[in-house]
């Protein structure tokens, strides 16, 4: 909290686990497997397989993780200021190109 350096283990994994533990367990829990298997509707095309492919966007928590990587690299005094701002917004472009191409395609 106030920027000082934790190397107690048993802190660290206590506030992983009161925070982003359970982002990062919504993040890569198989719901769209679950949820295929429960509806008996494995290895089948149908519609109710399109709509279970939605639970899939759960994965899209873990996006989160890069906000956290730009705020650290926003502080770090290493890297210029430009250089971090042109490969944030070429991610954001490529971010935004893939899940357009990505509508499209459904």
């Amino acid at each position: 909290q106030n920027d000082d350096v934790v190397c107690n283990r048993v802190a660290i994994a206590k506030r992983y686990l009161r925070k982003m533990f359970w982002v990062d367990l919504v993040g890569i829990f198989p719901f769209y497997y679950i949820a295929l298997s429960a509806a008996g509707a494995f290895g089948q095309d149908t519609n109710l397989t399109q709509y279970l492919g939605l639970l899939r966007l759960f994965k899209l928590v873990r996006v989160y993780r890069v906000k956290q990587l730009l705020d650290m690299t926003n502080s770090n005094t290493a890297i210029s200021l430009m250089t971090l701002t042109l490969l944030r917004n070429l991610a954001v472009a490529i971010i935004w190109t893939h899940t357009a191409a990505c509508v499209m395609f459904f």
